[in-house]
């Protein structure tokens, strides 16, 4: 059974104030991390929520896709970071390399990590210093193929031993329901997924 979390039922950068620790198979966040106040610390509040054999799912907007070298976010004025893969640096003042965010959550392993631009049409790209009014018909147009292309990342992290069947938190959303899609099996994604295992001490 799939349980939602929005702002209404509280801060997603806090959310073991609101959902209880080891209770979840899956946690997926939705376009969520560059909303955050700081997407570090909201990884290590999110992963806490996820039962041992679970796992997190992140997709996020890449910065060269949707941001296109811009900041702060021509299409989204709550971005508060941007979000780059496998590059060692950005244009981005407030780039996250959530790949190795990720690898640094305890207990966890990679399992895949993507940048989707499945049908992404490279030639649509606003180039670097066009103008581009919130109210243009361009930016619009741009909004919606973003949604429907997919133009961003997915990372799924795996924790330790096997996953028992349980509840889903399927979208820890902080911005509008809008953005509260079910991304993860609408179109070609690509994940990063960590595994997590045993502590030497057991715990």
């Amino acid at each position: 059974m799939a349980e939602g979390f929005d702002v209404s039922q509280g801060d997603a950068n806090y959310i073991t104030k609101f959902r209880p620790i080891g209770a979840y198979d899956a946690v997926c966040s939705s376009h969520c991390p560059e909303h955050m106040f700081n997407a570090n610390d909201a990884l290590v509040e999110w992963w806490p929520l996820v039962k041992p054999g679970g796992y997190l799912l992140l997709t996020v907007p890449d910065e060269d896709l949707y941001e296109q070298g811009v900041f702060p976010s021509r299409f989204n004025s709550d971005h508060k970071a941007t979000s780059r893969f496998r590059k060692s640096d950005s244009w981005s003042p407030v780039s996250l390399d959530l790949e190795r965010m990720v690898s640094r959550l305890p207990g966890t392993r990679i399992i895949s990590a993507e940048l989707q631009s499945d049908n992404y049409d490279f030639s649509l790209q606003i180039k670097f210093g066009d103008r581009v009014g919130s109210s243009c018909l361009l930016t619009k147009v741009y909004l919606k193929l973003e949604k429907k292309l997919g133009a961003c990342r997915t990372w799924g992290v795996e924790s330790e031993n096997r996953a028992q069947r349980g509840q889903v938190l399927p979208d820890l959303q902080t911005h509008s329901p809008a953005m509260g899609k079910k991304t993860v099996k609408n179109g070609p994604l690509r994940s990063i997924c960590s595994r997590r295992f045993p502590s030497p001490t057991g715990s």
